[in-house]
């Protein structure tokens, strides 16, 4: 077989017989000596014995003139043999075709597994996953059972109670308890990627803490508050114009809410695989996801196909509760709820305050007295029984779906670790005389910079925005009024966080400079133009919110706050004289002529005191 070498002066390839292998031959277009590689199997050449004919004479005597290859299939950097459909060299991979690393050659340096596997049998494996941990499906079904029932029964109370001090109370005990459930759940995600990313599918303990739930809890719910708001901005605006403008029907505003919710559901692995991080801040700031969440594009949006998928079966059965005692269940909460009203009108009727002595009794009838002659209806809670038993039906169903589910978003960390800008250990500053430390290190925490302290301020005064736009939608106050206010409010909250985080810096800079920047007024000023570094953060945050406060400031009192003038045109009194005219006393005769004003006694009688009671 025939062996193709490349001169390594000329580049000229050629063609020479495979009893070549371990020899040298000589460039015919520039003399330059070129070794030929043995073979893989090829023996090293013995010892020639005597009278046999030297090989290197016959190789000599070769014309190689004739022995250029028109088209070699061999590559330009190492000089291997590839095929002739070959894209890639096997040994060196180098793209043939534009001489640059190839794609193979790109996956081995990442290092890390190939992000293509990912799509490969992924929810195969999160199923062969719940086999492996069963008894956390079932923990997950108590957990959720116990705290369900808790949230239903504080509800009760909520609802019988007739007071604020116990209503309060069952109150907060509802929301922990509800709050739980996500939490237990958010928990297990964070374990569950620390677990696949230390290649491993069983989980040996996992401790359960109702409290620590229940943070995790308040944990995803500002999460969602802060992510979610900015997502429905365009769905809600969209809404809003279709359904005020064009006529279609109020449902419109649910269906564009679930838009942003399918953005929200599909940003939350890239978000989870931040918080499961040391340094978790990048999972708090949507302008650092959506770059990530558009680049890795096809596999969040693959994980939020199949999650839906796996959630179907409890949100259908949550659907058929809701359409089949809702109607039931809301009524039963306004009879109690009327009930508690009646109790606290009979209360406060009973206990009015009763008029002093000498004093005449209050005009008016008693706002309590009629809702206090009325007497508490009975209610029947049978009817809650069915949609109870439906929810915990759910809570059950969804327990095993939960770690297929979290197993694939695990599996979305592993395989795109190198995609995901994780910070995978927080920054150490060592103090060294005149060092200058790499705070370039790549997976290293690094310090907030001027353009995140101003999209900080600005996601405040969008905060207040969409907010403001809420609350002139539901109230009626007008969107421009709610929008002006909203935004006055945001602005006014993120200027005292800014100040908060100057101050914080103070104190790390110096304590006497942390207490008068605290105690002083206006000193924070000097310190950030004395401490930049330290402070421009705080600085860029106070400083957007402090511009957005005036601005809105300036429209609410020009605008929204100017008080009616009084129209110049308006037509004049038809009862008022004209100009120069004393107006006429009623009962005066014809003619002008006004009788005589009555004249005093001069010792009047002192006016009639109260009846006696």
């Amino acid at each position: 077989m025939a062996v193709k070498v490349q001169c390594s002066f000329c580049e000229k390839v050629l063609t020479v017989p495979d009893a070549a292998r371990g020899k040298a031959v000589r460039c015919p277009a520039c003399e330059t000596k070129i070794p030929i590689p043995l073979g893989k199997d090829k023996p090293l050449p013995k010892k020639k014995k005597d009278g046999a004919q030297d090989s290197s004479d016959a190789i000599a005597s070769l014309d190689l003139s004739k022995a250029e290859a028109a088209s070699a299939s061999i590559c330009r950097k190492c000089g291997s043999d590839v095929d002739e459909e070959a894209t890639e060299c096997p040994v060196c991979g180098i793209d043939l075709a534009t001489g640059d690393v190839g794609a193979t050659a790109k996956k081995k340096a990442r290092g890390g597994p190939d992000p293509d596997l990912f799509f490969k049998g992924l929810l195969k494996d999160g199923f062969k996953f719940l086999g492996k941990n069963q008894l956390l499906a079932w923990r997950s079904i108590v957990y959720s059972s116990v705290a369900s029932l808790l949230m239903f029964g504080s509800l009760f109370m909520y609802l019988w109670n007739s007071t604020w001090p116990p209503q309060y109370f069952w109150a907060l005990v509802g929301i922990v308890a509800a709050l739980s459930i996500p939490g237990w759940y958010w928990y297990l995600g964070i374990e569950t990627i620390k677990l696949t990313m230390e290649k491993k599918d069983k989980f040996k303990r996992l401790n359960y803490d109702f409290f620590m739930s229940s943070a995790s809890g308040i944990q995803s719910v500002v999460w969602s508050t802060l992510f979610v708001l900015p997502l429905q901005i365009i769905p809600m605006a969209l809404a809003y114009v279709m359904v005020s403008i064009g006529g279609y029907p109020s449902f419109l505003y649910a269906v564009c809410a679930s838009v942003g919710y399918l953005f929200l559901l599909s940003m939350f692995p890239i978000v989870m695989s931040h918080m499961s991080m040391p340094i978790t801040y990048p999972g708090w700031m949507i302008w650092k996801i959506a770059p990530i969440w558009q680049r890795l594009l096809k596999p969040t949006v693959w994980w939020t196909l199949l999650t839906l998928m796996l959630c179907l079966p409890a949100a259908g059965i949550v659907g058929t509760a809701a359409a089949i005692s809702g109607p039931k269940v809301a009524e039963i909460g306004g009879v109690m709820l009327n009930n508690a009203a009646i109790v606290r009108a009979k209360y406060a009727f009973e206990n009015r305050p009763k008029p002093k002595k000498g004093m005449a009794p209050a005009q008016g009838a008693d706002p309590n007295e009629e809702l206090a002659k009325k007497e508490p209806a009975d209610f029947n809670l049978t009817p809650t029984l069915l949609p109870m038993g439906l929810w915990i039906l759910a809570c059950a169903v969804q327990a095993f779906m939960m770690p297929v589910i979290l197993r694939m978003l695990a599996n979305f960390t592993y395989y795109h670790k190198s995609s995901l800008d994780l910070i995978t250990r927080a920054k150490e500053y060592k103090y060294v005389a005149k060092e200058k430390l790499d705070e370039d290190e790549e997976g290293v925490e690094k310090p907030m910079q001027v353009k995140d302290g101003a999209v900080l301020g600005g996601v405040f005064v969008l905060l207040g925005i969409v907010g403001g736009l809420l609350y002139g939608s539901l109230f009626e106050v007008g969107i421009g009024n709610g929008i002006i206010w909203g935004m006055c409010v945001g602005s006014g909250i993120g200027s005292i966080v800014g100040w908060i985080m100057g101050v914080v810096a103070a104190f790390g800079v110096s304590v006497a400079q942390g207490f008068l920047c605290l105690f002083v007024p206006f000193y924070i000023v000097y310190f950030w133009s004395k401490h930049w570094e330290e402070s421009k953060v705080a600085t860029t945050v106070c400083g957007t919110c402090i511009v957005a406060f005036v601005f809105s400031s300036l429209i609410l009192f020009l605008v929204v706050l100017e008080p009616n003038q009084p129209t110049t045109d308006a037509p004049p009194n038809a009862n008022q004289p004209p100009a120069g005219i004393a107006p006429a006393i009623p009962g005066a005769p014809p003619g002008g002529a006004n009788p005589p004003a009555a004249v005093a006694p001069a010792n009047p009688a002192p006016p009639a005191g109260p009846p006696a009671p």
